[in-house]
């Protein structure tokens, strides 16, 4: 069993760097299938601590998304700011942590192979007396989390993750960011 000695937020990055950038919709196409398709991506119950991530169906068809300024060599360009892209690349470096812990999404796209990552593993980890967030309900996911403190015990052997107050946010454990740093 290995508890990890540090905790980061999977962020995207953009920060004004015309080198990043994220993959988008056009908007002008949104058929019912393609909508259909994107709340695969999303979670059910969303505004509830008690909610689920979606089950891709089997026959997933390639989501076409608009490539805008994505550079091949970007390995983590994200969806519409908020849903976790790997490329093949980082795929292969990470390995069993992304497909144990959830299902990538094949994209179709103008610059390579790249998917979308529906995270299915949720812990339960957040110290709620320790940390500083907002929410109206005990119930309910938070409005904003201002300071993240874990209880390390429940995260023993955990990789990437998500906790019930903030669904679409992703965690990783050092393990992941090692891997990353290695590859």
């Amino acid at each position: 069993m290995r508890l990890p000695a540090v905790i980061y937020k999977l962020s995207i990055i953009t920060d004004e760097d015309p080198r990043f950038d994220v993959f988008g919709f056009d908007d002008k196409k949104v058929l019912p299938e393609f909508a259909e398709a994107f709340k695969v991506l999303d979670v059910e119950d969303g505004l509830s601590v008690n909610w689920r991530p979606r089950q891709a169906p089997c026959d997933w068809r390639p989501l076409p998304v608009i490539t805008r300024s994505v550079k091949p060599f970007v390995d983590y360009p994200g969806l519409c700011l908020i849903i976790p892209v790997f490329s093949r690349r980082a795929v292969n470096a990470l390995g069993e942590m992304l497909t144990e812990n959830g299902r990538l999404l094949a994209l179709e796209t103008e610059v390579g192979e790249y998917y979308a990552y529906v995270g299915h593993t949720k812990i339960d980890a957040l110290n709620l007396q320790k940390s500083r967030l907002r929410r109206s309900s005990p119930n309910e996911v938070a409005g904003w989390i201002d300071y993240f403190a874990f209880n390390a015990e429940k995260l023993a052997d955990a990789s990437i993750f998500r906790i019930p107050e903030q669904p679409n946010r992703y965690f990783v454990a050092d393990l992941f960011k090692e891997t990353v740093e290695q590859a």
